[in-house]
């Protein structure tokens, strides 16, 4: 039994004791001032009567006499005997107490002494008179008196209850943050909690909140070190951009993603570095590629899903997933201009090629279709930006009220495909299944990808009818293969921040509690930082249904990973341009082994995506990975639930 309830428990018992002990103590000494009185009254009119014989002795006015004390009701027994003890008159009553419980009269007995007085004439005495009281007044009196009484305690230690369960709920609430904050700590959460105005509690609280401060010092204190060689391995260091290396990791992954679609890839090309140099000299010159860099990763961090790198000396290159992504070039090009402008020859700073991208494009070609629009750009001189054209597809709408009906009626009418791919463990065993989601135009059309319809949906605000529909279909497959141990669907930003899509999920959840019990919700990277408190809110909002919420390509904003330590996240997929060629990439071996430590630091698990390679698994194997997804896990074993253990 718990402390609260054992408090309470002594408060119930301590009152009842204490409202028995007050009914029966004033019971009793009511009932003593009852026989007190009726003793004092008994003597006071046998007195009386006693005197008013003495005045006559007329055996009919004595009779009389008698009679009218008897008639008064308030005696069981009116006696005149003689000197001898002989009887001469008597009246008795009969005592019913009908109206009073028995075992109360039984519990308390009323025994009232009867008053005696001598009848004399002169010094004669002529016998003595003696009056007994009717018992059933007094019990009717005491009865009447011991309700009121025990109705007023009970009352009072009514109250006194309820102050003493507000006592005792003021001093749980306290306590039970403190058991909460203790119970959070040893799930990898640490966090803080008021300090009570208990003292012994207040010391406690101190205490603990302390210890948590220095945990999250320690944290991120270890976060950045981690960052720090994150940045050594995979950053230029003047521009501050990802290096070639990182960069091209990052590009393979980005074209062949199934959240990829269409986009466009620019290279900017500065000219003749050699010349830029002997002009400005190196500290400028640095200086004003750390300008360019700052405004080529502010552009980057402006659009979803870009990237942005540093390729040589000369070249940088940038993702844009822009509508306008000439006003994106264009804009590079006037920072180029204005931080080299003053050393170039007039038109001759830089030039810019950028080409269209489409899902699983061969990178040669890519590049080579760059490499063509940036000697056009260098021949046309002028600071120029050359675009190749973008080839027409007949099948995708060209507005977004066409687009908006198509994605509307795709789930309407359920042309809806959710791929199943498998996360496991490095033993093979499934951990979940994933599956983005995709949709076709009609019955018989051509499936189209997530990251070419998703991106629409969102400034159409229709996301949340396909995060929706994707979450009903991974129920759908969960009831269909009860094999599968759970299944991962991803959310967007706006749904998670949405209180229509939450209430209609809630709804969804609990037609469905044993399958929400498997599903998996996960949420992009930027979007958990950019909306921390939201993403905590969704983890509160999911716990209820048992449902596991993680984060999406981990890893980019890894310097923030302290602000996750009490939010709860269950679990990490790290992106796969951390992972790819982990087993060549020492440097980045030590960031990603921190990472996961990170990860089960905070009671999270981590898997790694995209793994390409048995080297690359069995090295990640050894960072102590718990899970993973890619072609070098292959077809896991679904019969068999996968249990990852969470470092304590």
């Amino acid at each position: 039994m718990s402390l609260y309830r054992q408090l309470l428990l002594a408060i119930l018992i301590s009152s009842i004791m204490a409202l028995i002990g007050s009914i029966t103590s004033s019971t009793l000494s009511t009932r003593d001032y009852l026989v007190e009185q009726l003793r004092v009254k008994n003597q006071d009119n046998a007195s009386a009567l006693a005197l008013t014989l003495s005045m006559t002795s007329d055996a009919t006015k004595i009779e009389l006499a008698m009679a009218a004390q008897f008639d008064s009701g308030n005696y069981k027994v009116v006696r005149f005997t003689d000197p001898a003890d002989k009887v001469i008159l008597e009246k008795i009553a009969t005592d019913e107490i009908a109206d009073v419980p028995t075992w109360f009269q039984n519990l308390f007995p009323i025994i009232i002494p009867a008053g005696n007085a001598k009848v004399a004439d002169g010094w004669t005495q002529l016998g003595s008179v003696s009056l007994e009281s009717q018992s059933a007044y007094a019990y009717r009196s005491l009865w009447s008196s011991s309700i009121k009484m025990a109705l007023t305690m009970t009352l009072t230690a009514l109250l006194g209850m309820l102050l003493g369960y507000l006592i005792i709920r003021r001093i749980k609430k306290p306590l039970d943050q403190v058991v909460n904050q203790a119970n959070a700590i040893t799930k990898k959460r640490f966090i803080s909690i008021p300090v009570p105005n208990v003292p012994e509690l207040k010391h406690l609280a101190n205490a603990m909140n302390l210890t948590v401060k220095r945990l999250r010092e320690m944290f991120a204190e270890e976060a950045r070190r981690l960052e720090i060689f994150r940045r050594e391995a995979n950053f230029d260091s003047i521009s501050g951009l990802p290096n070639r290396d990182s960069f091209m990791t990052q590009l393979k992954e980005a074209i062949h993603t199934e959240e990829t679609a269409f986009g466009h890839f620019l290279i900017l090309r500065l000219s003749d570095l050699a010349a830029l140099n002997k002009a400005a000299g190196r500290r400028d010159l640095d200086a004003a590629i750390a300008n360019i860099g700052q405004d080529i990763d502010r552009l980057s961090r402006s659009m979803q899903d870009s990237l942005a790198g540093r390729l040589n000396g000369s070249d940088f290159a940038l993702l844009v997933s822009h509508e306008k992504p000439l006003e994106i070039a264009n804009k590079l090009m006037k920072s180029v201009t204005k931080n080299l402008g003053k050393y170039a020859k007039p038109g001759k700073c830089a030039a810019i090629g950028m080409s269209s991208y489409r899902k699983n494009i061969e990178l040669s070609d890519l590049l080579r279709s760059i490499d063509k629009a940036i000697a056009e750009a260098q021949k046309l001189g002028k600071n120029a930006v050359v675009m190749q054209k973008d080839p027409v597809n007949p099948n995708i709408p060209k507005t977004m009220v066409g687009w908006k009906k198509l994605i509307l009626d795709a789930i309407k009418n359920d042309w809806m495909l959710q791929l199943a791919f498998p996360v496991g463990t490095f033993k093979k065993k499934l951990i979940h299944r994933e599956g983005p989601l995709r949709i076709k135009p009609s019955a018989t059309a051509a499936w189209i990808p997530s990251g070419q319809y998703y991106p629409i949906a969102e400034r159409l605000n229709i996301q949340g009818e396909v995060d929706l529909a994707a979450i009903s279909l991974a129920i759908r497959h969960l009831q269909q293969d009860t094999k599968t141990p759970g299944f991962a669907v991803n959310i967007s930003e706006k749904s998670m921040r949405s209180k229509i899509f939450l209430g209609q999920l809630k709804e969804l959840l609990q037609k469905h509690p044993h399958e929400a019990s498997m599903l998996w919700i996960e949420v992009l990277e930027k979007s958990v930082f950019k909306y921390l408190k939201d993403f905590t809110q969704l983890i509160n909002f999911l716990k209820p249904f048992n449902v596991k919420v993680g984060i999406e390509h981990f890893g980019r904003r890894f310097d923030q990973i302290d602000l996750l330590h009490d939010a709860g996240v269950d679990y990490l997929k790290v992106d796969a341009s951390f992972t790819r060629d982990i087993d060549k990439n020492k440097g980045n071996s030590s960031f990603v082994k921190g990472l996961v430590q990170m990860a089960h630091s905070i009671g999270a698990i981590a898997i790694a995506e995209g793994v390409l390679t048995p080297q690359e698994m069995k090295a990640l194997q050894e960072l102590e990975f718990d899970g993973l997804t890619g072609p070098a896990l292959g077809e896991v074993n679904a019969h068999k639930e996968a249990k990852i253990k969470k470092v304590l």
